[in-house]
């Protein structure tokens, strides 16, 4: 019984912080791994990225900033609560793209719209970079707002 309760402590909460797997890359050739990949594959080339790196991309605009960003831009009017999670690529040059959503309400949809509109055309971002090289992340980003309150999370 108490290897049940140790279990549900320690494990449970990293379930329900990601309850949703990474999906394959729709357009693989943003990654700067994709043009460099292996050309005797028969299936063609592959794009390589990582999930976790020693520095992870990050915004460069700081986190502060980034919720004022979308304060500004997403219209909260009608929204109690709201939460939206989506995955992109950043790759070794810190160009993000390939945005697809995991988690996004039909009844807000047009918030999670608007939250991935600001990260499409207003976030740049500072390269992942693992063994001193600039590589291939994919990020999953969750945002949520309560009362007009955002708190971004990656």
């Amino acid at each position: 019984m108490k290897s049940i309760l140790l279990f549900s402590l320690v494990f449970l909460p990293v379930f329900s912080t990601f309850p949703q797997e990474f999906k394959p890359l729709l357009d693989p050739s943003l990654a700067c791994s994709y043009a460099f990949g292996n050309t005797n594959d028969p299936t063609g080339p592959k794009a390589n990225f990582y999930h976790i790196v020693e520095t992870m991309p990050d915004p460069i605009l700081p986190s502060p900033t980034l919720e004022k960003l979308l304060k500004k831009n997403v219209n909260t009017k009608g929204i109690r609560s709201a939460k939206t999670m989506f995955q992109f690529l950043v790759n070794c040059e810190g160009k993000a793209g390939d945005y697809q959503f995991l988690i996004c309400d039909p009844e807000t949809a047009q918030f999670c719209k608007a939250v991935l509109d600001v990260f499409q055309n207003s976030v740049e971002w500072n390269p992942g970079i693992q063994k001193g090289d600039a590589v291939d992340v994919l990020l999953r980003m969750e945002v949520e707002v309560n009362n007009g309150i955002f708190k971004v999370k990656f």
